[in-house]
């Protein structure tokens, strides 16, 4: 007997397999990707944020469009991890070239805020599941990565002009 039982839902046999797969092969990209993400955000910090928030931007979107199925959940969780996955790599490279006389100073901020970001944005996400349902809180994750966007692009044009980060 399964531990997790086939209702009239369920598509797969052993979903936990679908789930850990997928989770392996979001690593596996994520990892992936870390090298030329980082190669990438010490020489064009700009560029790089605009094109994680793009990314980011347009995963909610993919979800919600092709989401609903276990196929395209693990399609957009892949495009998820691999948009996400250069956001700590070039923040944190921007960091340290903002702050090079207190790099220690400014991974403790950013560690601090990172995971101060993550426990919030669950809390609030998990608050809009439940009193709303998932579509709602993709539509707000899309207009966050919208905001997202324009700030990098803001940041952006700082870099070119010359400011210090």
């Amino acid at each position: 007997m399964s531990a997790f039982p086939s209702g009239p839902t369920s598509t797969l046999r052993h979903p936990w397999l679908a789930v850990g797969a997928t989770g392996l092969a979001t690593f596996s990209v994520v990892t992936t990707e870390m090298l030329p993400v980082g190669l990438m955000a010490a020489k064009r910090p700009g560029m790089s944020l605009c094109m994680i928030a793009l990314g980011l931007l347009l995963v909610p979107r993919l979800f919600i469009g092709i989401g609903q199925t276990p196929a395209g959940g693990s399609i957009a969780l892949l495009a998820w991890g691999l948009a996400y996955g250069g956001v700590s790599v070039v923040l944190m490279s921007w960091m340290i070239k903002a702050a090079p006389a207190a790099v220690g100073v400014a991974s403790a901020l950013f560690i601090a805020v990172f995971n101060t970001g993550i426990a919030l944005g669950s809390w609030a996400g998990g608050r809009i599941v439940d009193g709303f349902a998932l579509a709602p809180l993709l539509w707000l994750a899309a207009a966050v990565f919208t905001m997202a966007l324009l700030l990098a692009l803001g940041a952006r044009q700082r870099i070119r002009a010359g400011a210090s980060c």
